[in-house]
């Protein structure tokens, strides 16, 4: 009685010393017992439990917090050794953590850059397992198409074939007919020649001779039909054998290629099994480094089977949602927008005329004799709206980006008072000719007959028919008979 009174006390009492504590009985575990006698402790259950399990290594089943023994006795440390125990501990354990995780987080995304590359690899393959697939239902289906060709020819063969025995069956009964008519009428003959051998005239002989010419003509006719006959049908029967063979060859072909097609499909779903296999392999290292790094005391809580928190099972699931929503979207197809090919396509336009303009020769003044000098300079003054007033400041860089003017003269001179040069007399035309137009304006306009066939492709026929209308007046005669065939078509 006085052991059972000292225990009770020792339940409902909080621990200020080392104390003995037990024996465990049946269902007790080692929350309860810190519930029960560390209620105004300072320190978390966590490193009280951990104390516990550290001073007591006898009292539980292969070393696991969450096993205790029956029937055992329990030293349960103060508050002051817990107190002792925790501040080393922690942070030794604390640098180790840290090591751990910059270890780990190194090895994760190492295996993460890895297993993008096998997905993109896997990716590939499976793009050219499609396309094959798709060439093999083309070529299957021109075979199909070709099969139904045979199969309608021979069908309209065995029409032609039908008509033609119904034709030789009539002309057989025709025949038959006429060497009827020509046995009776030869027998008639006969009996009319030996009854009236002696009352013949010169007009019954010349009938008869008309009736054998016509029996003779009879018999060549047959003749003919028979032999047009046989050389029919044996023109039909070859051309059917050849069909036939063809027709066998054809079914051999599709065949093979339905085995073909079979196999890719066995291997695109090989393929889509790995792809499976290597997005969940993701999946699991993106929750490996998305996982939060804990302290030694959450570790050692998390070891136990009973102390599982909300908060930790709401830190997996978000860790699960993250790396679910990262494996959709590096499973999902990379797509371009229709802006960003028109404005690659206008980057490579650009640096293509960038190109251009630096290949262009830039010839010294003292090298270009006076009289072309004077010829020269005149039709390079009015091509250029803005210059400088020392020409011997002008940068070739600078001076090959400047453009043509596009507008009247007498009003682009408002803002250039240099150009004093006078207006084109009428009789001059717009456009200009082989001699007159340079390699620069060559492959200006060159560029801007592809950039016209660019926009026209997009359905942007205004800007198609501006730069058209710009090749037309600063183009060759071969570009601009170009440009107009283009605007002609443009306006079909």
């Amino acid at each position: 009685m006085p052991a059972a009174l000292c225990s009770f006390v020792v339940l409902q009492s909080v621990v200020m010393a080392d104390t003995r504590y037990g024996p465990v009985r049946a269902g007790e575990t080692l929350s309860s017992i810190v519930n029960e006698n560390y209620m105004a402790s300072p320190f978390p259950d966590q490193t009280i439990m951990r104390e516990i399990f550290r001073r007591n290594p006898q009292a539980f089943i292969y070393h696991d917090m969450g096993l205790l023994k029956q029937n055992v006795m329990l030293t349960l440390p103060s508050n002051e050794t817990i107190a002792r125990s925790v501040t080393p501990t922690v942070s030794g354990r604390g640098h180790v953590n840290r090591r751990q995780a910059t270890v780990l987080s190194r090895q994760s995304d190492a295996k993460v850059e890895s297993l993008e590359k096998k997905l993109a690899s896997v990716r590939a393959e499976r793009d050219r397992a499609n396309e094959k697939l798709r060439s093999l239902d083309a070529e299957t289906a021109r075979q199909n198409e070709k099969i139904s060709e045979l199969r309608a020819s021979n069908v309209r063969l065995n029409a032609e074939i039908k008509s033609a025995n119904v034709a030789l069956k009539a002309v057989r009964t025709e025949l038959s007919e006429a060497r009827a008519k020509a046995a009776s009428s030869l027998a008639q003959a006969k009996l009319d020649n030996r009854d009236n051998s002696a009352s013949l005239t010169s007009e019954q002989a010349a009938i008869i001779a008309e009736r054998d010419r016509q029996i003779e003509s009879l018999e060549a006719s047959i003749a003919t039909l028979q032999s047009s006959k046989d050389e029919a049908v044996s023109a039909l029967e070859n051309s059917l054998e050849a069909k036939k063979t063809e027709y066998l060859a054809l079914e051999k072909k599709v065949k093979a290629l339905t085995e073909k097609v079979d196999r890719y499909e066995s291997q695109i779903a090989k393929l889509k099994e790995e792809n499976e296999a290597l997005a969940l392999e993701l999946s699991a290292s993106k929750r490996i480094d998305d996982r939060p790094v804990v302290n030694s005391e959450n570790e050692v809580a998390t070891g136990s089977a009973v102390d599982a928190t909300p908060s930790h099972a709401v830190g997996d699931q978000s860790s699960n949602i993250k790396s679910k929503d990262t494996v959709a979207r590096l499973s999902r197809p990379v797509t371009f927008p229709l802006w960003g090919l028109l404005l690659g396509g206008l980057a490579l336009t650009a640096l293509m005329v960038l190109l251009a303009r630096r290949r262009s020769k830039v010839i010294p003044d003292g090298l270009v004799p006076a009289e072309q000098d004077s010829l020269i300079k005149p039709s390079v003054e009015d091509t250029l709206v803005f210059r400088a007033v020392d020409p011997n400041k002008i940068e070739p860089d600078v001076d090959a980006l400047r453009v043509p003017p596009r507008r009247d003269p007498s009003r682009v001179a408002i803002l250039d008072p240099t150009m004093e040069q006078p207006l084109h007399a009428e009789g001059n035309t717009t456009e200009a000719s082989e001699s007159d137009v340079s390699e620069y304006q060559q492959t200006e306009a060159e560029l801007k007959l592809a950039m016209a066939e660019a926009y026209d492709e997009l359905g942007d026929l205004q800007a198609a028919r501006e730069l058209l209308a710009e090749v037309q007046i600063e183009g060759s005669r071969q570009q601009s008979a170009s440009a107009q065939l283009m605007l002609k078509r443009l306006a079909d």
